[in-house]
């Protein structure tokens, strides 16, 4: 993930520079909520979980990134449980929760750095 200005950027693995990469990233702008969630699939894929209302582009030539909400129903189905009006990640789903504003994340085994 890398920031700048109101540009989100998501990119899998650990990236030091400062330059955009040319492929297997997704942008985000105008960001309606201050949270994002990542989910790792099965296959290696990672599920960006974003709100309906942000402006997204996607670059992931490879199909390592997609977007969790252009599959929604079928995502839901497989990785979250719903109790009334809570959600939760179903048990054995792996996964990221991330405050963009704070710019913190956790897992359900805490905080991460």
């Amino acid at each position: 993930m890398n920031g700048k200005d109101d540009e989100i950027y998501f990119i899998p693995g650990k990236y030091t520079g400062e330059e955009i990469p040319s492929d297997d990233y997704v942008k985000v702008t105008n960001l309606d909520r201050d949270f994002a969630s990542v989910v790792f699939t099965n296959d290696n894929i990672l599920l960006i979980k974003i709100d309906d209302y942000s402006k997204v582009f996607q670059r992931s030539s490879h199909g390592l990134i997609k977007l969790y909400n252009d599959d929604k129903y079928y995502n839901d189905s497989l990785y979250i449980d719903f109790e009334g009006t809570k959600s939760l990640y179903k048990k054995g789903v792996h996964f990221i929760n991330m405050n963009l504003k704070e710019n913190y994340a956790w897992n359900l085994e805490g905080k991460l750095k």
